[in-house]
């Protein structure tokens, strides 16, 4: 009797066992199962995400892509300044954003470092008389992009133009007592640079402060900055070696062909 009740405990047993071990098994199919679920659907998470990127990435790119048929330098340079084009930022022209309503801008294609390619020039000015004009920037196309071109000028230019050295000429006429000038060209490059500075200066009294005419070819960086000062780094001139000076770099260049833009 104890044999048989031996027996039937050591049944019993196995069977508990059994039984465990085939729970255990179904439990760790189950967690390999929720496993390769969630493995899964990670893996299509970042599908979607890569997808989504893709997506956006090809968003920003039509957002800043050409919508111009352009096929030559200049086609491109045109197509910038009706806005079909984006420049080498990604930003698209808009006279809008930079003008009044009552300004006129005009455009010219004019090659203004003898490269053999043409630059873009634009200009506005307040009608109705085109009497006041000013020359605010430049571009070229290089390397399949428009790029702004950077001259060299002083921030309270009150007069620019392109002379008729192909160079920038910037003007402060507004300030009291004094006329200065900034004339910078670019080089084939398209770099820019300051080639000279001149300028006079006077007093309401000249018997006690008499005119005062300077100039510095080729200046340094320090034209531009604090460390600037006229009487140590500028040469003084005689008034007539101003006028000529004005004669030579002054004169507007009048064969470049402007354009209003629309």
């Amino acid at each position: 009797m104890k044999k048989s009740i031996s027996l039937i405990a050591s049944m019993a047993i196995g069977f508990s066992l059994l039984g465990c071990s085939s729970q255990n098994a179904k439990t760790e199919d189950a967690k390999a199962s929720a496993q390769e679920t969630s493995d899964k659907d990670e893996a299509s998470t970042s599908e979607k995400d890569q997808a989504n990127e893709t997506t956006n990435s090809e968003n920003e790119n039509s957002d800043t892509s050409t919508t111009s048929t352009a096929s030559t330098p200049d086609e491109h340079l045109i197509a910038y300044v009706e806005g079909k084009e984006a420049d080498s930022t990604g930003s698209f022209f808009s006279s809008e954003d930079k003008f009044t309503e009552s300004n006129i801008i005009e455009y010219a294609l004019f090659d203004l470092n003898n490269d053999g390619q043409n630059e873009l020039l634009m200009r506005e000015y307040t009608p109705p008389l085109p009497g006041h004009k000013d020359f605010f920037s430049a571009y070229q196309y290089k390397d399949g992009k428009v790029e702004l071109l950077h001259f060299e000028y002083a921030t309270f230019d009150s007069c620019s133009y392109i002379n008729t050295k192909n160079q920038y000429a910037g003007g402060d006429t507004s300030h009291a007592n004094r006329e200065t000038y900034f004339v910078s060209e670019l080089d084939e490059n398209g770099d820019s640079s300051v080639v000279i500075f001149f300028g006079y200066f006077w007093n309401d009294n000249p018997e006690e402060v008499p005119d005062r005419y300077y100039m510095w070819e080729n200046p340094t960086k320090e034209l531009f900055s604090e460390d600037f000062h006229l009487e140590k780094d500028c040469k003084k001139i005689s008034k007539e070696e101003f006028k000529k000076l004005e004669k030579e770099y002054l004169e507007e260049n009048t064969n470049i062909e402007w354009k209003q833009l629309d």
